[in-house]
């Protein structure tokens, strides 16, 4: 479980997260929903442990993850960023390697068993046949699979991603969801990620955290969590939330602005 108590943080005092709350159970898929400039991506560089500079804490398994060694904290949780800026040319494969960092001593080499896991982490997300082309030259949503292959290497319990579908066509979208969701459902992996998408999320997540200018405005089940009211205030549109006759939500699509947002 993971868990976070009172964490406040600020860029200067520009922006802040204002005593979030929040606790993440094993095996589930977490979207965490709100506008551009809610906090989103600052929360998920907090819960992987790449700002360490708040107010609270953040508990993985009742242990604070400010007393988790750097590389320790790596085999728990890894972070799938929106995009991946290098100063060096690396191969698919290379990329993918890097995720084996975390579990190799200092200067040592990658053996049999890591370069195994790294195989079948570009097995896993479709990119094998990729393994000696440049990052630089594949597409979006290759170059997200092998972000994630990267991770899946890692072999973390948790992966947090920011925004994994953002920019990407609905086929690259669809494919990386029902990913994320294979290896939830299939293993023992929690997945925590920033979406835009409030269907992708309705469809593919066991809960959502709405957030809002820094605050966590509410969580819960999809069906729980979005409604009409809540889109308006949020989002600052009026939206139609379309249900089955069980309550569950089969669509939201907005109707008009409502001068809000």
């Amino acid at each position: 479980m993971i868990s976070l108590k009172n964490v406040d943080f600020s860029y200067g005092g520009e922006f802040s997260l204002k005593n979030i709350n929040m606790e993440i159970n094993d095996g589930k898929i977490i979207s965490v929903l709100g506008p551009n400039g809610s906090g989103k991506t600052t929360l998920l560089k907090i819960i992987s442990g790449i700002i360490n500079d708040y107010s609270g804490d953040v508990f993985v398994d009742n242990y604070n993850i400010k007393n988790i060694h750097r590389k320790i904290l790596s085999r728990i949780i890894s972070y799938v960023p929106q995009d991946l800026t290098l100063g060096f040319d690396f191969s698919v494969k290379e990329i993918v390697m890097m995720g084996r960092y975390p579990h190799i001593p200092l200067l040592s080499d990658l053996n049999k068993h890591d370069l195994d896991i790294v195989k079948n982490a570009m097995e896993i997300t479709g990119i094998k046949n990729l393994e000696n082309r440049s990052i630089r030259e594949i597409s979006g949503g290759e170059k997200q699979r092998v972000l994630i292959a990267r991770a899946i290497a890692q072999e973390s319990r948790v992966i947090v991603l920011d925004e994994p579908t953002s920019n990407l066509d609905i086929k690259y979208q669809l494919e990386i969801m029902k990913l994320l969701n294979k290896m939830v459902k299939n293993g023992d992996k929690t997945v925590i990620m920033s979406m835009h998408d409030i269907n992708l999320s309705i469809r593919f997540c066991d809960e959502i955290f709405l957030m809002n200018e820094g605050k966590m405005v509410s969580s819960g089940k999809p069906d729980e969590v979005i409604n009409d009211k809540i889109l308006s205030s949020v989002y600052g549109i009026n939206a139609k939330v379309l249900r089955n006759g069980d309550g569950r939500i089969v669509y939201v699509f907005p109707d008009e602005f409502n001068g809000h947002g």
